[in-house]
């Protein structure tokens, strides 16, 4: 995935970057892609959906590094999906559901208790209702724009 994340890198990276939707499902992408993907996120304030489902070389750590950058960025995102990473363990989504619209995230490692903690965490810094479907090993939380609360 290294040359396929240093075209990505430098396109985003560009001042006219207008990129606004990114999908990377399926791609083999590791966390150290990831890495680079994050601190790419912080540079790319047009880029409000990205899909990095199906990489099972995304472990917890990488989404944490996501989770990071949207909270750092400017501007918000509307989407991120996940789902198919192998995360596992709780994660730290502090202050994210202020930034990010909508979470998908599905793993074959996620228990009860990460779902539960994961959706905790999002219903205490809601300010708006939040739409969630949490079954299994699936975890799906869609926070109502502010104009409708």
């Amino acid at each position: 995935d290294t040359p396929l994340m240093e075209h990505l890198a430098r396109y985003l990276s560009q001042d006219d970057c207008c990129l606004t939707h990114l999908n990377l499902s399926a791609n083999r992408l590791t966390d150290d892609a990831v890495r680079d993907l994050s601190r790419c996120l912080l540079l790319c304030p047009s880029l409000v959906s990205l899909d990095v489902s199906a990489n099972s070389g995304i472990s917890t750590v990488g989404v944490e590094l996501l989770l990071a950058a949207v909270r750092e960025r400017s501007v918000g995102m509307q989407y991120l999906n996940v789902s198919g990473s192998s995360v596992h363990g709780p994660s730290d989504t502090a202050a994210t559901g202020a930034k990010l619209r909508e979470l998908r995230l599905c793993s074959s490692r996620l228990n009860k208790y990460d779902k539960e903690s994961l959706l905790s965490s999002w219903r205490d810094q809601a300010a708006c209702k939040l739409h969630t479907v949490s079954t299994l090993r699936k975890c799906l939380i869609r926070a109502v724009p502010s104009d409708h609360c």
